[in-house]
């Protein structure tokens, strides 16, 4: 009787873990807040407090199973968070949910041009960098459902380092591609550095390879890197992504 009352009492465990597990994972916003704790970047995380009715921003400095961790070493179970920011170490966002003011100190959306710069491109213009960069994209993992996002990748296969000076998605027009970046402007190379986990380091050496898990545009598009080597040699690098 006993040895029967312990598996009954070890099933029913075994159900609730299962049944707290779904519960938790329906909601797709917390799949992606726990996908980039697991990306190994210098991301800055942020979750709404009081967890009920959000008032304030209080920074997470850790994961931990089914709980963050804030930086006072409060535990705070994950499917109890109803807000949300993942932000760049520039302090862009990346992400969030139920974004309200006001923001943490030096946290803010991505800033967007007055008026629209005009680019357009053809695929000759790709021709040369393919010398120096090889461009290729997988899925992203962050947001794996979703085609619009992806991982897109960088190497340099030249025997000098590389520099992005700016860069951005470009869509079909006509014979060409024209620039279609939301902030209505060409992506910089803080941004460049930020996004692709550069970070302080300005030079992409010889063989190195960086990447943006969690680019997004719609479909097709050519993401288009605006480059120079350390001798000067200015060059476009891009590829088309059906």
């Amino acid at each position: 009787m006993v040895l029967k009352n312990i598996f009954i009492l070890i099933g029913i465990i075994v159900f609730l873990t299962l049944f707290y597990r779904l519960f938790l994972y329906k909601d797709r916003s917390i799949n992606r807040f726990i996908a980039y704790f697991k990306q190994d970047r210098r991301y800055k995380f942020y979750i709404g407090y009081p967890l009920d009715t959000p008032e304030e921003w209080v920074e997470i400095k850790e994961l931990d199973g089914e709980h963050v961790v804030t930086v006072e070493d409060n535990n705070i179970p994950l499917r109890r968070i109803r807000a949300f920011i993942v932000a760049y170490p520039n302090g862009e966002i990346l992400d969030n949910k139920n974004l309200f003011p006001p923001l943490p100190p030096d946290i803010h959306i991505v800033r967007t041009s007055e008026e629209a710069i005009e680019d357009l491109i053809t695929l000759n213009d790709l021709e040369e960098g393919r010398q120096y960069i090889a461009i290729t994209y997988s899925k992203s993992i962050s947001h794996p459902k979703d085609r619009n996002y992806y991982t897109t990748f960088l190497k340099n296969i030249s025997n000098e380092s590389i520099r992005v000076i700016k860069f951005g998605g470009y869509f079909k027009k006509n014979k060409s591609w024209k620039l279609g970046n939301f902030t209505k402007n060409f992506f910089t190379s803080e941004q460049f550095r930020n996004w692709y986990g550069l970070y302080e380091h300005e030079w992409i050496k010889p063989g190195q390879s960086v990447f943006d898990p969690n680019n997004w545009g719609g479909r097709p598009v050519i993401w288009a890197y605006f480059c120079e080597t350390e001798s000067g040699k200015q060059f476009i690098a891009g590829e088309i992504l059906n």
